[in-house]
């Protein structure tokens, strides 16, 4: 009872953070994010990897802003990887009410996961 009582009393006390989603190491990405950083258009350090999807988002936005900097070529890739990155984009990018509401519609890419930061 006893043993059973404590082990009761250890698993409420512990507590659980949901795990974060990298991108694969070898993902083409780090190649189009460390070209943007030779440019000097982001401030990216390609030798840590893997990096959270959030992160790669966020670099993303980043050269949203920079768009016209780009030349055509480079703008395909950011429109590629904003489409392989969609839902976290909108977590970034949308309100708390809206949050909540069919995560999984993206574009152009049907996900069978979602998670919230």
């Amino acid at each position: 009872m006893k043993f059973q009582i404590l082990a009761i009393l250890i698993l409420i006390s512990i507590n659980l953070f949901p795990q974060s989603t990298s991108e694969k190491s070898n993902s083409d990405i780090y190649i189009f994010l460390e070209s943007m950083r030779v440019k000097g258009l982001i401030e990216f350090h390609s030798e840590l990897k893997p990096v959270n999807r959030k992160t790669l988002a966020e670099y993303l936005l980043k050269l949203e802003k920079e768009m016209y900097k780009l030349n055509a070529t480079e703008s395909e890739f950011l429109e590629k990887y904003k489409i392989d990155l969609e839902p976290e984009l909108r977590l970034l990018t949308i309100s708390d009410n809206e949050q909540n509401s069919d995560f999984l519609n993206t574009k152009k890419r049907l996900r069978f996961f979602e998670y919230y930061s």
